[in-house]
């Protein structure tokens, strides 16, 4: 196997090369160097078959490194990045270089260019850019099945593989390309924390995507900030993963490459977990330092001289680090951290977010451009607001229309079941569906929400053949609710759909169908529901206050009869 090295002190673009030329090549060994001794030392040890190397970086490391293969290992071909590839450089070293590549690049011409200068080698390379993969992984067979099954409509952009947990996981990531992990944190043998280390250690540049049901606002400003850590909190909506996924795949060397997990997100996740462990963590330009948690909460920290609070507060303002979790010492740890978390974690990331601040500080002329910007904004929003209401209010106001007689038999059918109204839905229509679920308890109409997910894992059994299952869905073909379906049917319930597509397969496989359907929405991408859900929200109540009605007509004409 050929071994290519690459140059570059951005140790970002470095992990970012290391795991995604093998989308474009994988029967290479990378070997990174950030500078012109380190890149001589390896050198020097042979069996390079190939160098990239970035032109500017500090000292004129780029030029002198180009002239040390030229007067020792002219034979070796060099693919040369740069952004500014000036006529002298060109001039002294245009017949010893392969080629010159322009910053920002596409990936698949640094690919090509390798590929080029392999070409002369017994392997027989040649440029095929891989199908993107994505693992997931999670202990739950159920789960995976379902995921592969909802995901197969964006086979024309990724193919999912799963596993089943860690240890499967990484015996697959040595066999596969993978260009995104989507993993659950709890797990048999090795569990999602673990994996997580592994990756940092050997796809560094791979978006993780966590799975977990105990989402901190501390994870989710972290993922904000466009680390490489993501998290979905379940239950989820398969479209919600599937465009976390996308969002993963779609990172390139544009100056967005990614940073890798950081120290904080990692930490917040033990705590979760409330693990008990010892890992190393390790900074390509900080060093290395322990870190020891009982049962999620920190214990100890040693990192050079420093020990406890002190270095735990250093660490987690390192920047590009790996994970590497040890056997747990025999004897007992003394604890030397006696403060929480959150704490330390306020104080480690302090200095990054001062320097943050400082670089977006604004200027004079700025701030009054902003100030006018303001202005606009607050006419324009007003503007806004009072055509938005207006188009709720209309959206309102149509629903009218549509109650018929399909409307009179539904009521019918809750008021005399002798089950329960499991209402089911996802996404903002299952956060409505909820809200219908409260008022009719609070009126005596026995009702329970379901989410599909948790249905899908178990949870349909308290479905019965005496319920009303009534499913919530503004496109009427929501994938999670379409799964459920056969199983619904074959335990033999009423099937009461709320759409705002009467085409669409959930109604034409309900007894009723209400339409709840709305013009258009205020989003010009269609992507946030908001008039729609207003729509759906005033149907479950115009639902409620009829049965209040049927529920009093009948208890007045009972008492007239006597």
């Amino acid at each position: 196997m050929d071994k290519i090295l690459i140059v570059v002190d951005d140790i970002k673009l470095q992990r970012f090369l290391r795991s995604r030329l093998h989308k474009f090549i994988n029967k290479i060994e990378i070997v990174l160097a950030g500078n012109c001794e380190e890149a001589i030392r390896v050198l020097e040890q042979g069996h390079i078959s190939l160098l990239a190397t970035d032109i500017q970086m500090p000292e004129d490391d780029g030029p002198a490194l180009l002239s040390y293969m030229n007067d020792k290992l002219p034979d070796i071909p060099c693919v040369v990045m740069t952004s500014q590839a000036k006529p002298e450089i060109k001039g002294r070293f245009s017949e010893d270089i392969l080629r010159f590549i322009e910053k920002p690049f596409d990936l698949k011409e640094l690919a090509e260019a390798i590929v080029e200068g392999l070409d002369r080698s017994d392997e027989g390379y040649y440029l095929a850019e891989i199908m993107d993969k994505v693992l997931i992984v999670d202990d739950d067979e159920v789960f995976l099945r379902s995921s592969k099954e909802v995901l197969q409509k964006y086979k024309s952009q990724f193919q999912v593989l799963t596993a089943s947990d860690g240890e499967e996981a990484i015996e697959l990531l040595k066999k596969e390309y993978i260009s995104v992990l989507v993993t659950d944190l709890v797990m048999p043998k090795v569990d999602g924390l673990e994996l997580l280390a592994y990756m940092t250690r050997n796809h560094p540049a791979t978006p993780c995507i966590v799975m977990t049901g105990y989402g901190s606002p501390a994870i989710k400003k972290r993922a904000d900030r466009g680390e490489i850590l993501s998290y979905i909190e379940k239950p989820f909506d398969f479209n919600e993963l599937a465009g976390t996924i996308i969002m993963g795949l779609d990172f390139s060397y544009e100056g967005d490459y990614l940073a890798g997990i950081s120290v904080s997100s990692f930490l917040q996740m033990i705590k979760m977990e409330q693990k008990t462990c010892l890992f190393e963590i390790s900074s390509i330009d900080k060093g290395k330092g322990l870190f020891y948690f009982k049962e999620g909460i920190p214990y100890d920290a040693l990192c050079d001289d420093l020990e406890g609070e002190d270095a735990a507060i250093e660490m987690i303002g390192w920047d590009y680090v790996e994970f590497r979790f040890k056997s747990l010492p025999k004897e007992d740890v003394k604890q030397r951290i006696n403060r929480a978390l959150t704490s330390l974690i306020l104080e480690g990331t302090r200095p990054k977010d001062e320097t943050e601040a400082a670089e977006k500080e604004p200027g004079p002329v700025q701030v009054a451009q902003s100030e006018k910007i303001i202005e606009q904004e607050r006419a324009s929003s007003q503007k806004q607001a009072v055509e938005f209401l207006k188009l709720e209010a209309e959206g309102i106001l149509k629903l009218a229309d549509r109650i018929d007689d399909s409307f009179a038999e539904m009521v019918d059918l809750i008021y005399n079941s002798k089950g329960c109204l499991i209402i089911c839905g996802i996404g903002k229509f299952g956060i409505v569906g909820r809200k219908i679920t409260d008022t009719l308890n609070s009126i005596g109409t026995k009702s329970q929400f379901l989410h599909p997910a948790e249905a899908m894992r178990g949870d349909i059994g308290i479905v019965g053949p005496d319920d009303i299952f009534l499913a919530l869905s503004n496109s009427g073909d929501t994938d999670e609710l379409k799964i459920l379906l056969p199983s619904i049917h074959k335990i033999g319930c009423t099937i009461i759909t709320f759409t705002g597509n009467k085409d669409s397969t959930l109604a034409k496989q309900s007894n009723i169908v209400i339409d709840v359907g709305v013009e258009r929405e205020e989003c010009h991408l269609g992507l946030a529901l908001t008039a729609g859900t207003i729509a759906l929200l005033a149907m479950g109540d115009a639902l409620a206050v009829a049965l209040i009605n049927k529920k009093h007509y009948k208890e007045k004409r009972s008492f007239l009869s006597k």
